[in-house]
Formats: structure tokens, sequence, C-alpha cells
């Protein structure tokens, strides 16, 4: 006897899904080890017009990390976690030259490189590179930013660019509301 699809594709035929899948932690956790694996969008070029820091807090539960967006020389994706106490660096839209952490003023350059951290000036071998923020890989395809996973972006650029490749993205604005 042949499997039936999870969700049969003639909506006369369909069921809701399992119960476990609403249920069972394992499988919440099973899903959201998958989803951290892929590309989430997290912006439009747009975004970045006013403030050159744009934090991403839809995708902490997806990822287990609070990101941020930073325009400097290009765009990158940083962990929006200070390496000294795990305080938030940006929580909202801004611009600036520099990330700095609220908390004891560790100051990081906009490409994750800590900088300075006041009343630390002549400790010896500090900063170093674990005192950085991370970086994740940020992909972006005609004006949209996605951020994540390590899965391989081409196939999926490929199907944004079959399905919709035809929208002029790059013209769209972002809307704060």
């Amino acid at each position: 006897m042949e499997d039936s699809p999870l969700i049969h594709p003639d909506i006369k035929k369909a069921h809701t899904l399992p119960s476990k899948y609403y249920i069972e932690s394992s499988v919440f956790e099973e899903i959201i080890s998958k989803l951290s694996k892929s590309f989430h969008f997290a912006g439009h070029v747009s975004q970045f017009e006013k403030n050159n820091i744009i934090p991403l807090p839809q995708l902490e539960n997806i990822l287990c990390e609070s990101l941020i967006l930073v325009k400097s020389d290009g765009i990158r994706c940083l962990s929006n976690v200070c390496t000294h106490r795990g305080m938030l660096i940006a929580t909202s839209p801004c611009s600036s030259k520099t990330l700095k952490c609220g908390y004891h003023g560790r100051t990081f350059g906009l490409d994750g490189c800590m900088k300075n951290m006041p009343e630390f000036e002549d400790v010896e071998d500090f900063p170093s590179q674990k005192d950085d923020l991370k970086e994740f890989q940020v992909m972006e395809w005609r004006g949209l930013y996605f951020v994540g996973g390590n899965k391989f972006f081409d196939p999926v650029s490929e199907e944004l660019e079959r399905r919709i490749g035809w929208i002029n993205l790059e013209q769209f604005r972002h809307d704060e509301s």
C-alpha cells in the first residue's frame, strides 16, 4: 500500500494535520531545526534609505539568534547580542558609525569587530576575535535580503526568478506600519 500524502492535493480529499503537529514538542523542534538551515527574508533595500542598522526580531525565534542587518561596505548580517553580557545591541532601526552595547559600553565596528570597552585599555590580548560579533551569510536578490541557513541560495533565487522575476521589486518601498 502506498503512503498517502500528508495533505492531499485534491482539497475535497484533504484532512487536517495529525494532532502531533500541534502538540508534540519533538515535531516542533524538528521543524525549527529544518527552518534554521534555510534562508529567510530579512529586509528590503529601501529600509537603508534612512538607517544603516536594521534589527531583525522577526527571525529570532526561527534562527535562535537575534540578528541585525548593517550597511557599511556592503550589507552584513551580524549577531545583535553583545559578546560580553549578552545584551541586545540595537533595538530599533538607526544610523550610526558604530554598534554600542548599552550595558558596559562595548563598541563594535560595522564589520562586527570589537573596537573598545571602557576601562579595558591596558588588558593584554584584548580584544580578540572571540570578542567580535558573529557574522551570518546574507544574500541579495533584486533588492531583497535573505539571511540564515547554510542551504544553497542559487536554487532558491532561480525559483524566485522563475515565479516573480518579472516584478520590479527594487522599486518597492518598505512600509514601516
